[in-house]
């Protein structure tokens, strides 16, 4: 019996052992698991702030965008007012261009209609005195 106790005490020594060997693994395990755990506490920590620092970026960003849109679009619209202006002056000045060659026109077809008349009532005259002179006598 007494060696039945030495040979349980013996592998009870050696499971012991070896569970001792088990736990030094699982600390060793805990301690790197931990370790890791602590640097991504890090990373997330990191990107984190570097995901704040670009949106932080981004809005100046786009706040910059906006400011550049609203002064394009007031630029533009100045540039279409002044090209408007000018428009509408050169469309005053054609219609007044156009008034003074129509009434040069007019003046100049009443001259020429005047001459017309002229010339028909001086032919009619002619006419007249032709027909009613006596050229067998004349000649």
């Amino acid at each position: 019996m007494n060696e039945d106790f030495r040979t349980e005490i013996a592998l009870v020594k050696k499971d012991i052992t070896q569970l001792n060997k088990v736990i030094d693994k699982l600390d060793t395990a805990i301690e790197k698991i931990s370790e890791v755990a602590t640097s991504l506490n890090r990373m997330i920590a990191v990107q984190e702030s570097r995901v704040d620092t670009q949106e932080t970026a981004l809005g100046q960003n786009v706040e910059i965008i906006h400011e550049r849109i609203t002064q394009h679009r007031e630029e533009v619209q100045l540039e279409i007012d002044k090209s408007h202006k000018k428009i509408m002056d050169e469309l005053k000045c054609l219609r007044a261009d156009q008034q003074e060659h129509h009434k040069q026109m007019n003046e100049r077809l009443n001259k020429l209609e005047q001459w017309r008349w002229t010339i028909i009532g001086g032919a009619l005259v002619l006419g007249f005195l032709a027909s009613h002179l006596p050229w067998k006598e004349i000649f």
